[in-house]
């Protein structure tokens, strides 16, 4: 059989880290662009591609699922005693593929939506362990301009309000994100520190 990795994504960005992270454990990479059939208002999205059992078993350990996932993707219980640096990039990574950040200069906010509430969970208790307040909710998709999901009306999301708890995490996850928090006024990135 094959094994095979793939990363779809609008976000050129995020696919050019993710073929760089992969092209760094020096494993061959395959990339292609694909426009929607319905293509008004709609991004290309790039295709990256990776055959390798190794990664796959990477990501096994790590715990993220083999096959579709959007209702049972957990963060992974590995990440959790990782230290707090490994943290920090993993949450910028869930923002940049399924977060948003609000730039209202009176009340920034950061938000992440999935259709797994044992995902946003995971996330929101991660943020918790690093000291970043947040809330989790169910919401109705549908009513959400800003929200594309496929095949599911509802979903749960995860909200950062708190301009401190904004600040602080944009100080966290800068350094790694594709997405950009300069508009936030964020200072220059700090080590983590959890707070226990």
């Amino acid at each position: 059989g094959s094994w095979k990795v793939k990363l779809g994504t609008t976000n050129v960005g995020i696919a050019d880290k993710f073929q760089r992270i992969i092209e760094s454990m020096m494993l061959h990479v395959g990339r292609s662009i694909k426009t929607p059939m319905n293509s008004l208002g709609k991004l290309p999205v790039t295709t990256v591609e990776v055959s390798s059992p190794i990664l796959m078993h990477l990501l096994t350990c790590m715990g993220v699922p083999y096959g579709k996932k959007s209702y049972t993707v957990r963060a992974g219980f590995s990440l959790f005693g990782a230290e707090d640096s490994i943290r920090c990039a993993y949450l910028a990574g869930v923002i940049d593929g399924d977060g948003c950040i609000a730039s209202n200069a009176l009340k920034p906010s950061v938000r992440v939506h999935s259709a797994s509430w044992y995902y946003i969970y995971d996330i929101m208790m991660m943020l918790r362990s690093l000291g970043v307040v947040s809330s989790a909710y169910a919401e109705d998709y549908v009513c959400k301009l800003d929200v594309v999901t496929a095949g599911s009306t509802h979903g749960y999301s995860l909200l950062v309000a708190s301009a401190a708890d904004v600040s602080r995490l944009g100080r966290m996850v800068g350094e790694h994100a594709v997405k950009s928090w300069a508009h936030l006024t964020v200072a220059a990135p700090v080590r983590c520190k959890a707070t226990h």
